[in-house]
């Protein structure tokens, strides 16, 4: 599943969905910039936060859920203010 960010040159992509324990993000962006990401769960309450640096180009991260409980949940991206939030699946 992929996103593109309102007003900015970036996307977003996570995979697999649903996942079962490592959750791959990948941004494609053409300038070097910051990145918080989250992770929710459906009531919203902060699973992880964690920032990344990002460089002209395709960075991936990989972000460990495999010690969250089986649900929906959301991973919540922000760049420059604006921000996205796509929903995955943990099996």
């Amino acid at each position: 599943m992929g996103v593109n960010f309102e007003g900015i040159p970036s996307s977003l992509s996570i995979y697999p969905n649903p996942a079962s324990s490592i959750l791959n993000v990948k941004i494609t962006s053409n300038k070097s910039e910051k990145i918080l990401l989250k992770i929710s769960d459906a009531s919203g309450k902060s699973i992880i936060t964690t920032g990344i640096s990002v460089n002209d180009g395709i960075t991936q991260a990989l972000l460990n859920v495999e010690k969250s409980p089986a649900g929906v949940y959301y991973l919540n991206a922000e760049i420059n203010g604006n921000s996205e939030k796509v929903p995955f699946v943990r099996k």
